[in-house]
């Protein structure tokens, strides 16, 4: 299987998925990719991120995404911030 690739996506779009995958629970990416088709990611918390992933990067993206490699890249991206605030 192919792996979702995280270039170009942005931390509010990591954070916006890692909420809605929380409040829509197993079958979260129906959910957002029906919020998606219907309009109403946009009344979602988060929405305008949502939004933006789904210009981006579209559905075949969220087709190939893990949830646990969605989780370790949150994890990955708060990590390189922690280093770069001590090196600051």
């Amino acid at each position: 299987m192919i792996r979702a690739k995280f270039d170009g996506i942005e931390d509010a779009q990591i954070e916006a998925l890692m909420a809605f995958r929380a409040r829509h629970g197993r079958f979260w990416k129906a959910a957002l990719l029906t919020a998606w088709m219907n309009g109403s990611d946009a009344s979602e918390p988060g929405g305008s991120a949502l939004r933006r992933l789904r210009n981006c990067s579209g559905p075949t993206w969220l087709d190939t995404l893990r949830p646990k490699d969605l989780a370790a890249e949150r994890d990955r991206r708060s990590q390189a911030h922690s280093i770069d605030v001590v090196l600051r």
